[in-house]
């Protein structure tokens, strides 16, 4: 009974201090406010676009030759056109540099090495210029060699050349290079480069000339020529009629500026006028005559031909001088030694029979057609003496 007490107890007195707690005393719930009306949505606000730095346009540039291919030969001076195309930028002289260069083929045979040999700036005289003319000559080429030629300021010897042109452009601190153009001989594949003709065919007759006349005799023929690619060279000699009294071949081996003398001289027999032509034929198909007239004068002096006139005076009203009428001392003379010495030869073989007299008869012998008193009349064989013939006789015919 006394716990039973002691539970109530307690359990009046939890709840007298929950009741007394202020945490949880009872108030009256507050009437809800109704919402606003809702308000009018602001329009929206457009984004700017980022800012972004600007992408570098892609510039093109296009070097090329007007023409698509050269000759196997070129002479000098040669001017060939480079068309150029640029996309993307403004090429002037400022930001562009445009240069032509010849390349040396080395070697014998495919593939040639390519060496620069010489190159010079082109210049852009306008904005965006398409169209460039560039010539080859001495001026350009031969101002502008590379070190490894030598000698310098001259041609290469039997070397084919390439042509090329560069383009570089410069565009925001970048440089472009444009592919360059080659110009080279597509028609013969063997020989891709053009073989230059800096030095024309050239010829001079030095001997005989018109400023040192020659006289009649034997003449030494001397010519000086010169030319790049020389095959041939040849020396007629014409005389007033355009008839040829003179042929001789002067070609040589050698290069340069040359001096050949002819193998043989030149008869000259008659004066007059005469006319020289030399003829070079080349590589690269080309003739070229040199033609030159000059004067054979007479001659005086121990090499000219002289002629002796003879007269002779025939006086028939007086006693004429000559052995012989119509003879020259000389004929005269040429006979009467003639008939002399025939003379003389008789008189020797008269003196000759009657000193030393007539030789005694030989044996005779059997083509003979007589018979020897010694000689066998069987047998016909001839003895010395009589006695051994009829020994014989005896012996051999039994007589």
């Amino acid at each position: 009974m006394a716990a039973l007490a002691l539970a109530l107890l307690a359990l009046s007195g939890f709840a007298f201090a929950w009741a007394a707690s202020p945490t949880h005393v009872t108030t009256a719930r507050a009437t809800p406010t109704p919402l606003a009306a809702p308000t009018a949505r602001a329009a929206p606000v457009a984004l700017a676009a980022p800012v972004r730095s600007p992408h570098p346009a892609v510039v093109e540039a296009f070097v090329n030759f007007e023409n698509s291919t050269i000759n196997s030969y070129t002479s000098l001076p040669a001017t060939f056109q480079i068309n150029v195309s640029v996309q993307n930028v403004t090429m002037t002289s400022s930001d562009a540099n445009m240069s032509f260069t010849l390349y040396a083929l080395i070697g014998s045979s495919l593939p040639y090495p390519k060496l620069p040999f010489a190159s010079w700036p082109i210049p852009i005289t306008a904005t965006n210029q398409s169209t460039f003319n560039v010539t080859i000559n001495d001026t350009n080429v031969l101002n502008h060699e590379y070190a490894w030629v030598t000698p310098g300021f001259s041609w290469p010897t039997d070397t084919q050349v390439v042509l090329s042109a560069f383009l570089t452009i410069h565009y925001n601190g970048t440089s472009y290079n444009a592919t360059p153009a080659f110009l080279t001989n597509v028609l013969n594949p063997q020989h891709p480069g053009t073989w230059i003709i800096g030095n024309l065919p050239w010829a001079q007759l030095d001997s005989p000339s018109a400023a040192a006349p020659v006289s009649p005799g034997n003449v030494t023929v001397v010519a000086s020529y010169s030319g790049d690619w020389i095959s041939a060279v040849n020396i007629s000699i014409y005389n007033s009629a355009k008839i040829l009294v003179y042929g001789a071949i002067l070609t040589s081996l050698l290069v340069g500026n040359l001096t050949v003398t002819a193998l043989a001289p030149w008869l000259v027999v008659d004066s007059g006028t005469y006319t020289s032509s030399i003829t070079l034929d080349t590589a690269y198909g080309t003739t070229t005559w040199f033609n030159s007239s000059f004067e054979v004068a007479k001659a005086v002096g121990p090499a000219s031909v002289v002629y002796v006139n003879s007269t002779n005076y025939d006086n028939s009203t007086g006693a004429s001088s000559q052995i012989i009428s119509g003879w020259t001392p000389g004929e005269t003379a040429s006979l009467l030694l003639v008939v002399g010495i025939i003379i003389g030869l008789i008189v020797a073989l008269v003196l000759g029979r009657m000193m030393w007299g007539t030789p005694p008869a030989g044996p005779a012998q059997p083509w003979s057609g007589s018979k020897s008193a010694t000689e066998c009349s069987v047998c016909h064989q001839s003895f010395a003496t009589e006695e051994e013939m009829k020994e014989h006789q005896k012996t051999a015919h039994g007589m």
